[in-house]
């Protein structure tokens, strides 16, 4: 029968009923059963701890997790802290900042409340230029570390870092600019405004190729793209989730994930889950293709998440709150590999075990998975 469900039960397929659905559609299954694993990892994800308390007075406006383990964050006040384990947190002071930004590899960039812009390197200044007239709400690193964006008021501008002057001039907002994005081949820009949009630029030419609307006209706080560029999610003032098609502007789905602002919006670097961190001190994971939340993950103290990062693996994730903390969670995703390291083992004897381990954790099995083209789940 095609279109069966999956369904909770203490018992197991037969042998009969498992070689015939592997002998109809083997890969299928498979894909199938590889979903259902990686639904347990919420099972295993460590909540959101406690890492470090920097100052109650100034917000966390960057994060970064580097691959020694060490952690870092830039706060409000200018000052880049580093966190080791089992060491006081050291730090290192610079220009009062209105935002900022780390890339990948560790260059932060610091936004002032005077209109600098200042790109720093292992510590040391690598750029500086008085970008904007005011205070610059948000920038944002490249991943090649090549290129800056950053947003005054109602415009943005594209550096080339260590140039004097802007690669282009982004005009069209109406209101305060929240947050900006560079895809990552660089090709594609994005902002989102009090204006109640998104804006897709190309980061060629500096032309506006999509306007991405907020129906109900909520101002957005937060965006970012999806790693292949392809679609744009955005988080608004008043709790909503949002993800259009870069290309056609159409809204993909909506969410109401929170109750407050969401203030900032990370992406798996798979694509599949985006994170979602709001001032009513929740962190939501959800499913980037239909906005379904998967889980949440409350803080602790009343810490309100600002801004965050996560590990390329999406593994761990850091959360930089409002007032000064960071917070730091495990996210373990689970996979047919690790569930079932021995690649001896059989097809048919991975697929009972699969289901035995949904048994075992006392999960049921996603009712909304429909499997089609496969053979009644025929059970003992």
């Amino acid at each position: 029968m095609s279109g069966s469900r999956w369904a909770a039960s203490h018992t197991f397929w037969s042998e009969h009923t498992v070689d015939a659905l592997l002998v109809q559609n083997k890969q299928d299954f498979w894909v199938g059963a590889d979903a259902l694993a990686t639904q347990r990892h919420q099972l295993t994800d460590t909540g959101l701890q406690f890492r470090a308390r920097f100052s109650e007075e100034n917000r966390v406006f960057a994060t970064l997790l580097q691959p020694d383990g060490a952690a870092q964050a830039l706060l409000e006040n200018g000052e880049i802290f580093t966190v080791r384990e089992a060491a006081p947190p050291s730090s290192r002071a610079f220009l009062e900042a209105s935002s900022g930004d780390f890339s990948p590899t560790g260059l932060a960039a610091i936004g002032g409340y005077e209109g600098r812009l200042t790109v720093l390197q292992n510590g040391a200044t690598l750029w500086s230029v008085d970008a904007h007239d005011g205070e610059i709400g948000a920038c944002a690193i490249s991943s090649d570390n090549q290129l800056v964006l950053s947003a005054g008021y109602v415009a943005l501008k594209l550096w080339q870092i260590g140039a004097s002057e802007p690669l282009l001039e982004l005009s069209g907002h109406l209101d305060l600019i929240n947050d900006c994005a560079v895809s990552a081949d660089g090709a594609l820009l994005v902002s989102c405004s009090c204006d109640g949009t998104a804006r897709v630029w190309s980061g060629r030419s500096g032309e506006t190729l999509q306007i991405l609307r907020e129906d109900a006209g909520e101002g957005l706080a937060s965006c970012a793209f999806t790693p292949d560029g392809k679609a744009v999610v955005g988080g608004t003032w008043q709790g909503r989730l949002l993800l259009w098609d870069a290309s056609s502007g159409q809204v993909l789905w909506r969410s109401q994930a929170h109750t407050l602002p969401v203030m900032d919006v990370l992406i798996s670097s798979d694509g599949t889950e985006i994170v979602s961190l709001s001032l009513d001190g929740t962190v939501q994971i959800s499913d980037r293709d239909t906005g379904a939340p998967l889980r949440m993950l409350p803080t602790i103290d009343e810490d309100h998440p600002y801004k965050g990062s996560l590990t390329p693996d999406g593994r761990r994730l850091l959360v930089g709150t409002y007032s000064g903390a960071l917070l730091e969670a495990q996210l373990h995703r689970w996979s047919l590999a690790e569930l079932f390291p021995d690649s001896d083992v059989p097809l048919r004897t991975v697929i009972q075990a699969t289901w035995r381990q949904a048994q075992v954790f006392g999960t049921p099995l996603p009712q909304s998975h429909d499997i089609p083209q496969l053979m009644p789940l025929g059970r003992e």
